[in-house]
């Protein structure tokens, strides 16, 4: 549940938005607090994460996003979106996510890993970190991929049932060797959640967009599928609040 969606202190003019998760089921997501402050005298919007264990005091220092650095970033969504558009490979993607990370990790609290191993048996494309939902896996498909076959009603393609087989193989090698992955991501949840980024919203029809939102809910905490729009349209809601 979230709670206290703004507050005013017009003593210093400045707007924070604080979101509370102490309601959150998830292990490890009570009491976190997402706030953001917008400092008019400074002109520089500072997020930042705040929980009452001391554990996590050095995330109360969150980070600065300048007027400089959102129009950066935005500069970023440009470029990447030109990739996309041009319908390129599967690692372009990758790399240029990899080399910006401010946008897939613009509201992850570290980040994000590039290739990170699951053992010798797989590898992720990215691990981010979420609140409340922890530790995410992200597998990277190309743009192109053709996500559903042309039937009524539209059936998974090979392509993309590959790749869910592939994050189901992450969710259950977690489960196996929780003990060991703790070790290196402490606190992820043994079936963390998994993203998988793939095809164009705009590729698909109505029918196939019903189909897409019926998979993600019936695969809610365990997967969500994103297109790149989805990603893309993600990403520019956030920096529209920060601006």
């Amino acid at each position: 549940m979230l709670r206290k969606p703004g507050r005013f202190t017009p003593k210093n003019a400045e707007r924070e938005i604080r979101i509370d998760f102490a309601d959150a089921e998830r292990v490890g997501a009570k009491a976190f607090f997402l706030a953001a402050t917008w400092s008019v005298e400074k002109n520089t919007f500072y997020v930042g994460l705040i929980h009452s264990d001391p554990k996590f005091e050095p995330l109360r220092e969150g980070f600065v996003l300048s007027q400089d650095k959102l129009r950066a970033i935005r500069e970023e969504i440009e470029v990447f979106e030109q990739i996309v558009n041009t319908a390129g490979k599967e690692e372009e993607a990758h790399q240029f996510l990899k080399n910006s990370n401010r946008l897939l990790g613009l509201t992850s609290i570290i980040d994000p890993i590039s290739k990170f191993k699951l053992g010798d048996d797989y590898v992720t494309d990215f691990v981010i970190n979420e609140v409340p939902e922890g530790y995410i896996l992200v597998e990277i498909e190309k743009p192109s991929i053709k996500m559903f076959k042309k039937t009524t009603p539209p059936e998974r393609t090979r392509e993309l049932n590959h790749a869910i087989e592939q994050i189901e193989n992450w969710r259950a090698w977690i489960g196996k060797h929780h003990a060991y992955i703790s070790g290196k991501l402490e606190g992820i949840s043994p079936s963390p959640v998994c993203w998988l980024i793939a095809g164009r919203r705009t590729n698909l029809s109505f029918e196939e967009l019903k189909r897409l939102a019926e998979i993600n809910q019936e695969h809610i905490g365990s997967y969500k599928i994103l297109t790149y729009d989805d990603l893309i349209n993600r990403i520019k809601t956030v920096i529209s609040k920060l601006s």
